[in-house]
């Protein structure tokens, strides 16, 4: 006998995982802490690669004027220039992506948990049914026994 209920709530979970699931899932085997913190650490590897592609086009760029400070003894200043720019970006793409990913994974955590309830209630309708069976069966045991 089909069960409705339990229909609908396998085609819902059916849909969750061909869709939204296919990347929350996995995130819900991470702690925040885990999720966030591998997160900072390639946004760390780009904004690197990003600052010495840009600090390249910028050398580039201005290499005659760079040329004329390097030989006036300006260096120093030149170079606390691009280390302090360096660390500015460095730090605010850090925080912004902190909080981009941490956010990120508190929306998934928060439709993981509807996914969740409705896994638990389509556990609840099978054990149900499973003893129901059970008893079935023990019922028609004990009726071939009294035969």
């Amino acid at each position: 006998m089909l069960n409705n209920e339990k229909i609908i709530l396998m085609t819902k979970l059916a849909l969750y995982e061909q869709g939204k699931g296919k990347k929350s899932i996995p995130v819900g085997k991470y702690y925040k802490s885990d999720y966030v913190g591998m997160h900072l650490l390639s946004s760390f590897v780009y904004i690197n690669v990003a600052y010495i592609i840009i600090f390249a086009i910028w050398v580039v760029q201005n290499s005659e004027s760079l040329l004329k400070k390097l030989t006036t003894g300006k260096i120093f200043g030149i170079v606390f220039y691009v280390v302090a720019i360096y660390v500015a970006v460095v730090i605010l793409y850090l925080i912004a992506s902190y909080i981009y990913f941490a956010y990120k994974y508190k929306k998934i955590r928060r439709s993981l948990k509807g996914y969740h309830s409705n896994l638990r209630q389509l556990q609840k309708i099978q054990d149900i049914e499973i003893e129901k069976m059970l008893s079935d069966t023990e019922n028609n045991i004990q009726l071939e026994n009294e035969m």
